[in-house]
């Protein structure tokens, strides 16, 4: 991502900022892994949801319906990959 900032001669203000330009390969390649990446560690969670439920239930002695959870899961998790543009056509 370095690369395409020199490469365009762009001045960002922190040199540890990057940015990829809408539409090329590299951009396309990276959000698609980024995104695969999201998929992989929300399953995950499940998963792990999952098991800490079942240790709960053997733990006390509870029906495979039990705890009764309210409501539905909420997905919140800590990377997020924004997908903002500007008039120069930059993901930032």
């Amino acid at each position: 991502m370095r690369n395409e900032r020199y490469k365009n001669g762009l001045k960002l203000p922190d040199p540890e900022l990057a940015f990829l330009r809408v539409g090329d390969e590299v951009a396309t390649d990276y959000m698609t892994y980024a995104e695969w990446a999201q998929r992989y560690a929300w399953n995950n969670r499940l998963l792990m949801f999952c098991h800490v439920l079942e240790g709960i239930r053997e733990a006390l002695g509870l029906s495979k319906d039990e705890p009764e959870l309210a409501g539905d899961t909420v997905h919140c998790h800590h990377t997020t990959l924004p997908r903002r543009s500007t008039l120069a056509g930059l993901v930032c």
